[in-house]
């Protein structure tokens, strides 16, 4: 399952990269696409996590508020499994 969601991941973000290098303002619907193939790779691989929280670190304006986004979820998703226990 983890594979799949990688593979699923990487065809998003090859096909947003392709989306985004159309000319002018049709490129900008790349953006989501890229988005959610980083999340659902993100989320499936811990070297990816790891590169991630180094590369955010590093350039806390760049990435940080995504990362204190995907922390909200995993804040989320961590609390709905401890009220079903």
């Amino acid at each position: 399952m983890k594979q799949l969601r990688i593979a699923a991941g990487g065809v998003l973000l090859v096909g947003g990269y392709l989306i985004l290098l159309l000319p002018g303002p049709l490129g900008w619907p790349g953006i989501p696409p890229m988005a959610l193939g980083a999340i659902l790779i993100l989320s499936a691989s811990p070297g990816a996590k790891r590169w991630f929280v180094k590369a955010a670190k590093q350039e806390p304006m760049m990435l940080g508020r995504f990362r204190k986004w995907l922390r909200g979820r995993a804040k989320k998703r961590h609390a709905k499994r401890i009220s079903e226990v």
